[in-house]
């Protein structure tokens, strides 16, 4: 039966600033980073065989990290992306 895990991207240089980021990138934190692999380290357990994201810079490293711990490609989609927030991501 196919299984589907929803992941949301390690925490970002904005996110600690508490910005809205919509379609705006900011790159992981070093502790974003560490949750992304705290992640990689159980989908690793649950034979994940496809992980696919948004385009945006933060979710490809968050799931090129989960990738490399479970051993399978990363597919990137724009369809994917979060909301543009217009001027609330100045």
């Amino acid at each position: 039966m196919l299984q589907v895990y929803l992941v949301r991207h390690g925490e970002t240089q904005w996110n600690a600033e508490r910005r809205i980021q919509g379609q705006s990138d900011s790159p992981l934190t070093a502790h974003g980073e560490r949750q992304a692999w705290q992640v990689g380290e159980r989908a690793r357990t649950l034979g994940i065989t496809h992980i696919i994201t948004s385009d945006l810079g933060r979710t490809r490293r968050t799931a090129e990290i989960i990738a490399e711990a479970c051993g399978c490609s990363v597919i990137a989609d724009a369809r994917l992306r979060e909301l543009d927030m217009g001027v609330l991501e100045k």
